[in-house]
């Protein structure tokens, strides 16, 4: 992890707990595509992120189909 990362570390968490369903997972799956190389274990590892949930940001923005979780 570079040092911008680490220092960017408490901003990226503090803007993803600010955020609820596929805006959360679609700035999650940014970031993890950013700087994780789409490893969702490391965007796990790192941030303390649901590595399902980071996976599932990521197939959405693959395929511009967004799911809807029922509550």
């Amino acid at each position: 992890m570079g040092i911008a990362l680490f220092m960017l570390t408490d901003t990226i968490k503090d803007a993803a707990r600010k955020l609820t369903g596929n805006s959360k997972r679609d700035l999650m799956a940014k970031v993890t595509e950013d700087c994780f190389k789409s490893s969702t274990r490391k965007a796990e590892t790192v941030l303390g992120w649901n590595s399902h949930s980071v996976e599932l940001g990521l197939h959405e923005r693959r395929t511009g189909v967004v799911c809807v979780v029922a509550n």
